[in-house]
């Protein structure tokens, strides 16, 4: 059984200014997080036995990530690296870059992943001529690929992010547009681990505002994630 959420990056240019809006459930349409916590985070998906455990990955097990950096800035596998870590660094989770690849987000979302052989997820710089997704206010999506346990968990499996690399190599020209672009992947890469929007400012996952580093609310949420029981997807 397979489930996909993805998750939308809503840009809006207002000098120098990034907002993030609501998040993407493409069954569903426009849809608020399925859950809120009192620490400042939300969760994009529950488990359907108990609206109080998110989905997520097995943090026994290493989540790989490939880049596809075609379409991206010279420093797109840098930036990814550094997002990748620092996410990594929080959660506690084992994340780790382990080379480039060719693949598509679309492909990956138009297609059945050979999911018990754990694809890496994949983040793609790509363009809105390859992927409609993406608009003049939409620089990024994210989200994962669930399996269902024989025990009756929902586990993510692999996952994907689009982004928009000609517009996120315009916007590394701005003051701090490095650290906004970081942002914009580490926003995606919490959908892909599984956090919602937050309407909060000061927080990677709020739907408005710039923080240039992970809010408490960020990092709680990503460490409640990296807590999951141990071996789920067994």
């Amino acid at each position: 059984m397979l489930g996909s959420l993805l998750a939308i990056l809503v840009v809006v240019s207002a000098g120098n200014s990034v907002g993030v809006r609501s998040s993407w459930d493409e069954a569903t349409g426009w849809a608020h997080p399925s859950a809120t916590d009192g620490r400042g985070f939300t969760y994009l998906r529950t488990q359907a036995y108990d609206p109080r455990t998110p989905v997520g990955y097995d943090p026994c097990q290493r989540i790989d990530v490939v880049i596809n950096p075609t379409d991206g800035p010279p420093q797109a596998q840098i930036i990814v690296q550094e997002a990748v870590d620092t996410i990594a660094g929080i959660s506690g989770l084992q994340l780790r870059v382990v080379g480039t690849t060719d693949e598509s987000a679309v492909s990956r979302w138009e297609s059945t992943p050979a999911i018990w052989d754990r694809p890496p997820v994949l983040i793609d710089w790509t363009t809105r001529a390859k992927y409609s997704g993406l608009t003049d206010k939409i620089v990024g999506r994210g989200g994962s690929i669930s399996a269902m346990t024989i025990t009756g968990k929902a586990v993510y499996v692999t996952g994907a992010v689009a982004l928009d690399g000609p517009y996120l190599t315009r916007i590394l020209l701005w003051p701090n547009g490095r650290h906004i672009v970081r942002m914009v992947v580490m926003h995606e890469l919490g959908h892909v681990l599984g956090l919602g929007h937050i309407y909060r400012a000061g927080e990677i996952m709020s739907y408005e505002g710039t923080p240039l580093a992970p809010g408490p609310g960020d990092r709680a949420g990503l460490a409640a994630l990296g807590t999951l029981s141990c071996g789920i997807w067994r």
